[in-house]
């Protein structure tokens, strides 16, 4: 996915491998499950990267410049029965 806001151009991609340097820390217990983007875009350019959903969880919320953008799932603790 890629855009141009205000100047500055966007392009999101999926990453395999997630590094957000140290300091960034996961929940690693069965209850999460890490993913990642990567977040290309020029040095100058600020970036906000937020959730709508209360079962994911962004890891770094905002930057500038070009990076990764790591999130963690909550696993799916609903019982469902079919009849």
């Amino acid at each position: 996915m890629a855009f141009r806001v205000a100047g500055c151009s966007y392009k999101l991609s999926q990453s395999n491998f997630l590094n957000l340097g140290a300091g960034r820390q996961f929940d690693e217990s069965s209850a999460y499950q890490l993913h990642g983007l990567t977040l290309e875009t020029e040095d100058h350019c600020p970036w906000t990267a937020v959730s709508n959903a209360a079962w994911i969880e962004v890891a770094n919320k905002q930057g500038k410049g070009s990076g990764p953008i790591g999130f963690n799932v909550s696993n799916n603790t609903l019982v469902v029965s079919l009849c």
